[in-house]
């Protein structure tokens, strides 16, 4: 269409110079705006059918495409002007931003720097400095060009006209039409001359033009005798002047003097009805542009990260040296490359950040990546490394094979602090924090200060350290201070509230799931025994306001800079733990159908029948992370090579696989290695695994090569996740609650029965009465359970917000909570509730909520009071 139109423009104004005709051929900005417009909307049609719902957004103070009209009062100040700049800057449904110039306020307003606050690329009026100087160096592929000025192109293009070496006058050199127009003709190879106030004699300049761009802002300035015969005049003024004809007492006219330029000129634009138009038509352009380039880069599933090297470390350092030596990039920079929005992001500092909840109502028609499940085969006292395979398998994947991925890993919980057992945020060259990150959470910055409270000072002084200020303590001094390196055989045993909380959260698939869970806790019986709920207490409503907020999960990065979410601490009261639903699904969102996301769980059993029965997500590879170290303690053994020993231990690897089989879940098994395992002790390992139903069995080096060293891991994983997996639950929730616990305890132990004690019967008798038999249960794992052929169960506990029936052997016991200081935020609500007993309870909820989305305290009190 548009060759069309110009070569009739060209052959008009051609026949109008050889037959020395008095009038110019018109080039109507009217016309040629409707076909751009179609062809926009036939973009946006485009794009919409890329991603449903999607719209070009544009914030102006005219109407334009879902434009919002935006208008502040005359009294704005500039803080105020700069303020709502930021909030559309900010706004992912925002595309285009313009502010109108002048400023007219009452208050002094700095034009240059309101029109620089606006984001480059929103810029689409291209006034911002950043646009104007790509502009200027003839970048123009990468940069917004003022409409205007963009407009006039456009018109000389599609009248025919060839710039390039002609020569082209500008009148007028303001920012947002002379100079940008002398740059783009420019740059379009025409030889041109700016003119302004100060050119002494502008008549003869325009009569060696070919091209006049007249943008004077003085109504009729160009005269048409000035003009070149056959030249093309582009009128950019709007003035208004008298005329007592008009109704109106005003006409309109340009900057050129129309009835005698017309007489001499080969082409001319009108006023109004020329460059006008056009403007509006190539605002529109930016816009879709930038909707465009916005799509193309926030597309779901397409991510840029930049992914870091890992420096050369020496065999003997520590954790914490590796860690102080990885180059870190900012986390809103990562944010923005895996493809969440700016205002999604709550950051606490540059290596942190809490991820909003709206993702996946943003993500939600999106479709899922591979979820790959990372866990333990054995229960030893001695950690097997899942969280290090975890993340070192996430790096791989990631960082080496180039495949969008994402770890998932619970927030290290306070008995790993301490030193009961590794600090589950990795280790080596896989892992995603070090001693000062918890330092900066034990003791925070308020107010530009940091201090100790009194109860870190008294702990400093039985250190022996004698120090005050927070930010004299060396590296070695926080170590001692944020680890307590408690004798894991002097703990006490304790059951709380906190675990079912934690539980909750983990388990909660939204901010009303997590609420109605609430409001289910049973937190004491009434004298007929019926249970008494928080929502019976008045309190559910308090707990939900209290603990919404960390349903956020918290976004880090590994030491490779690939993408880690840091969610829910596990409970150390139960032997459930399980990784965070939220954290799980918005990773599988947002790495698009050919990503990973690899999610670590110690006991895969209540994974699955209790979390993927809650999600509805289920995994495409389960990973079992095993070590030779392990596999001898299980054995009855440990030490120096031993292959008798370790095939003896291998008969746990065995039962956990063939019982790991029957969920239909594809198996990868991974052997952490050691500096002390020999490669024929890690051969016999991966040939055993491979003899009881792994897919793969590959070594791990993630420790001590990062994603390398699990590059093995990772081609498996990704060969195990092309076979069909088909996720089979060992019961049905409709079963009697000893049958399911018959059949968890046969598929965790190999056990043929489960024997209660009478404490455990009575309480069972009361939860099928009050409705929870309908649960799934979870049984605790114990140590060295190979022969196990009758679980015997001393106690159940129905946790019913969470939705489960907590199973507890009695020869299992279980880590204390530690009530060691941990700040964040502490909540502390009381309320005064009438039970059915017409007595009065006083109920008081402490909350301390880590700023990486979990509860490291909550300490819910239950007492008889006296009546108000």
């Amino acid at each position: 269409m548009f060759p069309v139109i110009a070569t009739n423009l060209f052959r008009r104004a051609a026949k109008c110079w050889e037959s020395r005709r008095t009038a110019a051929t018109i080039i109507s900005g009217t016309k040629i705006s409707q076909h751009v417009t179609e062809r926009l909307k036939k973009d946006v049609v485009e794009m919409n059918q890329q991603l449903p719902g999607f719209r070009p957004g544009l914030v102006v103070l005219q109407i334009g495409i879902n434009a919002n009209h935006i208008r502040l009062p005359k009294m704005a100040t500039e803080d105020e002007v700069l303020q709502s700049i930021t909030m559309f800057n900010e706004d992912p449904d925002v595309h285009g931003l313009i502010v109108q110039l002048p400023l007219d306020s009452i208050n002094p307003i700095n034009t240059e720097k309101v029109t620089n606050a606006v984001n480059p690329d929103k810029d689409v009026d291209g006034l911002n400095s950043v646009n104007a100087g790509k502009l200027a160096r003839g970048d123009l592929h990468n940069c917004f060009i003022p409409c205007t000025p963009h407009g006039c192109m456009e018109l000389l293009k599609h009248a025919g006209v060839s710039v390039a070496g002609k020569n082209a006058v500008v009148i007028g050199r303001s920012k947002i039409v002379g100079a940008p127009m002398h740059d783009l003709l420019m740059w379009n190879h025409a030889t041109v001359t700016c003119c302004h106030s100060k050119t002494p004699d502008l008549s003869a300049e325009v009569k060696r033009a070919d091209i006049v761009v007249v943008g004077a802002g003085k109504a009729e300035l160009l005269k048409g005798e000035w003009i070149k015969e056959g030249a093309v005049v582009i009128d950019v003024g709007i003035n208004h002047i008298p005329d007592s004809s008009r109704p109106s007492g005003v006409r309109v006219v340009g900057d050129v003097h129309y009835p005698s330029a017309k007489e001499r000129a080969g082409l001319i634009t009108p006023v109004p009805g020329g460059v006008g138009p056009m403007t509006v038509a190539m605002l529109m352009e930016n816009t879709v542009r930038s909707a465009q380039k916005f799509l193309q880069m926030y597309r779901p599933g397409k991510w840029s990260v930049t992914y870091t090297k890992l420096k050369p470390h020496r065999p003997w350092a520590s954790d914490a040296w590796i860690s102080q030596c990885a180059a870190r990039k900012p986390i809103l920079q990562l944010a923005k490359e895996i493809g969440l929005f700016s205002k999604e992001m709550e950051r606490y500092d540059r290596s942190r950040a809490r991820v909003s909840l709206d993702v996946l109502q943003r993500l939600d028609k999106q479709p899922e990546g591979k979820y790959v499940a990372v866990t333990g085969i054995t229960s030893a006292a001695q950690a097997e490394g899942r969280s290090t395979v975890a993340l070192g398998l996430a790096q791989a994947l990631g960082a080496h094979l180039k495949v969008n991925a994402f770890a998932c890993v619970r927030q290290p919980s306070l008995r790993h602090w301490l030193g009961v057992r590794g600090a589950a945020d990795g280790g080596g060259c896989s892992q995603i924090s070090m001693e000062e990150d918890l330092f900066g959470l034990l003791v925070p910055v308020r107010d530009d200060l940091r201090a100790f409270s009194s109860s870190q000072l008294k702990r400093l002084q039985r250190l022996g350290i004698e120090k005050s200020d927070p930010f004299t303590l060396n590296h070695d001094e926080i170590r001692c201070l944020v680890r307590l390196d408690i004798n894991p055989d002097k703990r006490v045993d304790r059951a709380s509230l906190n675990s079912e909380l934690r539980a909750i959260m983990s388990l909660s698939r939204s901010v009303e799931d997590m609420k109605d869970r609430l409001a289910r806790m049973v937190v004491a019986y009434s004298t007929s025994g019926e249970p008494v709920t928080t929502d019976d207490l008045g309190v559910s409503e308090v707990l939900c306001l209290v603990l919404k907020e960390t349903l956020k999960p918290c976004l880090m990065q590994t030491l490779e800079g690939t993408p880690v979410f840091l969610h829910i601490t596990p409970s150390t009261d139960i032997p459930w733990s399980s990784p965070s639903i939220m954290a799980d699904k918005m990773a599988l969102k947002l790495v698009g159908p050919h990503g990973f996301v690899v999610t670590e769980t110690p006991d895969f059993e209540n994974f699955l029948s209790i979390t993927c029965r809650s999600s509805g997500l289920r995994p495409h590879v389960l990973v079992f992370v095993t070590s030779v170290r392990a596999l001898k303690i299980c054995g009855d053994g440990a030490g120096a090579q031993n292959l008798e020993l370790l095939k003896r231990g291998c008969a746990h690897l065995q039962r956990r696989l063939e019982k790991a089989r029957t969920y239909g879940v594809p198996l990868v098994v991974a052997v952490n290695t050691f500096s002390c395992d020999t490669e024929v002790e890690v051969e016999v390992v991966c040939d055993q695994a491979r003899r009881f139903g792994a897919v793969e069995a590959v070594q791990c080096r993630s420790w001590s090569e990062g994603g390398a060293g699990a590059l093995e891991l990772a081609h498996g994983v990704q060969r195990a996740a092309e076979i069909q997996s088909t996720v089979h639950f060992p019961y049905e929730l409709q079963m009697s609650v000893k049958e399911k616990m018959r059949r968890a305890a046969w598929q965790m132990f190999g056990a043929e029965d489960v024997e209660l004690s009478a404490e455990a019967e009575e309480k069972l008798d009361l939860y099928v009465k009050q409705g929870f038999g309908n649960y799934p249960v979870c049984i605790s794992h114990v140590r060295n359970d190979a022969d196990v052929k009758v679980v015997p169960i001393s106690d159940i506990q129905a946790f019913a917000g969470a939705g489960f029936l907590c199973c507890q052997p009695n020869m299992v016991s279980f880590t204390p909570i530690s009530h060691t200081h941990t700040h964040p935020h502490t909540h502390t609500h009381t309320h005064t509730h009438t039970c059915s007993t017409v007595k009065i309870f006083q109920i008081c909820v402490c909350v301390v909520v880590c700023e990486g989305g979990g509860v490291t305290l909550v300490y819910v009190s239950i007492s008889e009071g006296a009546c108000p």
